[in-house]
């Protein structure tokens, strides 16, 4: 293309093809992307001065670009939804309705803008697809509304409308979507689903995700190819309000475990230390504790594992000291093996050795000025998931002496 007519596109200038025949503006295209002046112009724009005046002109003149695409596949109207110029997608959809030649009816025109809407590109987009993979929920809703019916299939890497709304974090357009479309498919990559991506993400309205699951609530329980479920995610990301919300509606979901390590939510958020997250799965659905993984793990296994390994546990056990509520020195006396005990499922050991070991820890991560504690602080960052635990002692056992002391010594 002429450098002349690539900067009169990008301008909006469109006297230098008012003389053009349509052949001519049909063939002038750029050497790699083979975009047209149309392409160019839309590309150009800002949202800000966006004017639909070169589109209205170049399209009255030569009506075939409508639909010409690039080299990525793209029409003008993908472009158009990739940068969230509403303005001209609006007004490229009206035009498409209208009938190309003299003697078609009307109701071609309509049949003409349902296939550019459904067109797609190289990677299996269509122009809704764009709008939502760059968030722009005005031209999703325009979309939407213009071809209600369209099941949106998958693009190349999986993933429809839905799920890239989803993933992209907007409740509005996933609102959008849900409530202009029907049906709506949920599906993304590896097997994943719509509420998967949401699960990921910290700024979910809890209306977007309650119209989500309104026609298909067992999606909580759905998982991808990896056996993870949505709440897994929401765990191991410690996404505690999303677990929360999900929980609210299923408890049962957080006894669902993946498939090569059988590790349920749970074991995840207390593998990734997200102490708030595990507090919130425990509060909604306590029985989840004794589940164990393929190595016979349980959550208490992990937690422990997450502090120290039992051989440094039980040596730095024997060294610490602690002050009783006399201010005299006691040593903690802990047998290593209620590790064991507690991994295997059994808490009642478990309530006397918070009591004792809690409260050292820490003791041991708080400390100043002793190179111990700092090096157990540096290397163990856990004392939220410790904090847990002791909470949880509390709520199970009552408060005699022994509790009050290691309530003291925690503060």
């Amino acid at each position: 293309m002429d450098p002349h007519f690539f900067k009169a596109a990008a301008a909006g200038n469109s006297e230098l093809f008012k003389d053009m025949a349509r052949e001519v503006i049909e063939s002038l295209l750029t050497a790699k992307t083979k975009n047209t002046i149309l392409h160019i112009n839309i590309i150009s724009q800002e949202r800000e001065n966006l004017s639909t005046k070169f589109v209205e002109e170049i399209l009255e003149k030569c009506p075939s670009l409508l639909l010409q695409v690039n080299a990525k596949g793209d029409t003008p109207l993908h472009v158009a939804a990739k940068f969230g110029h509403s303005d001209i997608v609006r007004f490229l959809v009206e035009r498409a309705k209208l009938p190309q030649h003299e003697n078609e009816e009307l109701e071609s025109g309509v049949g003409a803008a349902k296939q550019m809407l459904r067109m797609t590109n190289n990677e299996k987009n269509t122009s809704l697809h764009e709008a939502a993979c760059c968030e722009n929920v005005d031209v999703v809703k325009i979309l939407t509304k213009e071809d209600p019916d369209y099941p949106y299939s998958a693009n190349n890497y999986g993933k429809t409308p839905l799920y890239m709304a989803a993933e992209s974090s907007s409740s509005d357009m996933v609102l959008a979507l849900l409530e202009n479309s029907t049906p709506v498919s949920h599906e993304g990559p590896n097997g994943k689903t719509a509420l998967h991506a949401a699960a990921m993400e910290f700024r979910f309205a809890d209306a977007a995700l309650r119209k989500l699951l309104e026609e298909k609530k067992n999606m909580i329980k759905e998982t991808d190819q990896y056996g993870w479920t949505p709440i897994h995610y929401a765990a191991y990301y410690g996404n505690y309000e999303m677990v929360n919300f999900l929980l609210e509606i299923d408890q049962s979901a957080s006894n669902i475990a993946n498939k090569d390590r059988k590790m349920t939510a749970l074991h995840l958020a207390v593998g990734q230390g997200h102490a708030r997250t595990v507090e919130t799965i425990l509060s909604l659905s306590p029985d989840c504790y004794e589940l164990v993984d393929n190595k016979g793990w349980n959550f208490l296994h992990y937690a422990m594992i997450n502090f120290t390994d039992m051989n440094s546990v039980s040596i730095e056990i024997e060294e610490a000291s602690l002050l009783d509520n006399n201010g005299e020195t006691s040593q903690p006396q802990i047998d290593p093996n209620l590790f064991k005990v507690a991994a295997a499922g059994n808490l009642e050991p478990f309530k006397d050795m918070a009591r004792e070991i809690c409260p050292w820890l820490l003791l041991q991560v708080t400390a100043k000025g002793d190179t111990r504690s700092r090096h157990v602080a540096a290397k163990f960052d856990y004392c939220d998931i410790v904090s847990v635990l002791i909470e949880r002692a509390k709520l199970v056992q009552h408060e005699d002496e022994e509790l009050k002391s290691g309530v003291g010594a925690s503060r």
